[in-house]
């Protein structure tokens, strides 16, 4: 009996220290994620409002510069959309970010297209092929429809829209999706035509198009990485790394917000409370820590490739770099990347679940190069990369990635798990 009310008395003491984080995360999210940092992107200086933002929080929470400096500045080439984005088919409004979408690697286009289908046949008969690309169709679109070619042919054709085989002003690509999911991966490069993502049942077969999409290509745009540091108690010269991206794809268009909530306002939020916590004297573990905030992501792994090539600190110093990147949801656990690779680092993390049961699962995968981790693994540093598991949240990479509705399931828990990880490692 004495047992249970401990129990229940010190589960009474700690309920509110949960959902103080909770409380915390969302304040963050919310910011992060309105419409005034314009999507953490590269229009309107998303990403440069959502830096500045980082490094008052840092010096708020009271978490050092790093050799006295919060930023760690690079540039990188990058194709944007900061102007009108306008698409009219048959008559038709379409809608940016849910009817259509243009690729990032796309130049701007203004003035009015006729659509000529592309079939198999341009690609499986020489003299279909030849007819078509002896023809002038540089005012015209061709229309993609992958369901209309063989397995052979679907697969190139994202290669053929992109060198843009037979000349055409650009590309209609029919998607057969519920939603739209737009990828700033390869803005670093501009082509001379437009190819457009379009939602199939948005299209309804139309024979011309208004294009008004005003593009811009930066051939180096500054941005920063951003760090913060803790020393710790014991052993100052060995490293923590606690990480996460703060940009996301901005804007597509000067009207359309991809926001993103969940990737990865979730894990800078996460990232800022495990700074709030450890900056208190009491909370400081034996190692330093080291939370790096870095940006270009999602054109390519920008920031922490940057980081990783010119890294502010000697690299086998660092003990381990805990990578956090979407983690908005998690009614079915984590998954962890690289946690088959690191078996015993992996474990530690998995006992820590079973000893304390934060999350609904701890689950391993192999090596993966898809967040910001990678750079750093490459370079034989150890590495995790966590993100969340559940259906409760399917919003990504699309302009309904918010704060309204974000669920945050295993956030409590998992801000734990990671507390109590980073103190035993």
């Amino acid at each position: 009996m004495k047992k249970i009310f401990l129990l229940v008395f010190i589960s009474i003491l700690t309920w509110p220290l949960f959902g103080q984080d909770l409380d915390f995360a969302r304040r963050q999210i919310d910011t992060l994620a309105s419409e005034t940092m314009h999507g953490r992107g590269y229009v309107m200086n998303g990403d440069r409002i959502a830096a500045d933002y980082l490094v008052d929080q840092l010096k708020e929470l009271g978490v050092q510069s790093w050799k006295g400096n919060y930023k760690q500045k690079y540039s990188f080439p990058v194709n944007t959309f900061p102007g009108n984005m306008t698409m009219i088919a048959d008559g038709k409004n379409m809608k940016p970010g849910y009817d259509f979408q243009v690729k990032t690697w796309s130049t701007g286009k203004q003035d009015t297209f006729q659509i000529l289908k592309l079939q198999e046949k341009h690609l499986n008969d020489m003299g279909e092929l030849r007819a078509l690309r002896s023809q002038d169709i540089s005012n015209y679109l061709l229309s993609v429809n992958p369901e209309d070619f063989s397995d052979k042919f679907r697969k190139r054709l994202p290669e053929i829209t992109h060198v843009n085989f037979f000349g055409a002003a650009g590309y209609i690509n029919l998607k057969k999706v519920e939603k739209l999911t737009w990828s700033v991966t390869g803005s670093e490069q501009m082509v001379n035509h437009i190819v457009l993502d379009v939602k199939k049942t948005s299209w309804n077969d139309a024979g011309k198009v208004i294009l008004d999409i005003e593009n811009r290509l930066f051939n180096q745009y500054e941005t920063a990485n951003i760090t913060g540091y803790l020393q710790g108690r014991e052993e100052p010269d060995s490293f923590v790394l606690v990480t996460a991206h703060y940009d996301h794809l901005g804007r597509m268009g000067k009207n359309t917000c991809y926001c993103g909530a969940h990737d990865n306002a979730s894990g800078t939020a996460m990232a800022l409370n495990l700074a709030d916590y450890f900056a208190i004297s009491q909370n400081r573990p034996k190692h330093s820590l080291l939370f790096v905030f870095f940006s270009g992501e999602e054109a390519g792994l920008h920031g922490s490739r940057f980081f990783a090539e010119n890294p502010p600190l000697d690299l086998e110093k660092i003990k381990f770099v805990m990578n956090i990147d979407l983690i908005g949801s998690g009614s079915k656990g984590i998954k962890v990347v690289n946690g088959a690779k690191l078996k015993p680092q992996f474990k530690l993390l998995k006992k820590i679940n079973e000893e304390k049961n934060y999350i609904a699962a701890v689950k391993k995968r192999g090596e993966a190069a898809n967040s910001d981790h990678y750079p750093l693994y490459a370079k034989g540093v150890p590495a995790f990369f966590i993100y969340t598991l559940g259906d409760e949240y399917k919003e990504y990479h699309n302009p309904d990635d918010r704060p309204d509705g974000l669920p945050l399931s295993a956030y409590e828990g998992l801000f734990r798990l990671i507390r109590d990880y980073v103190e035993k490692i």
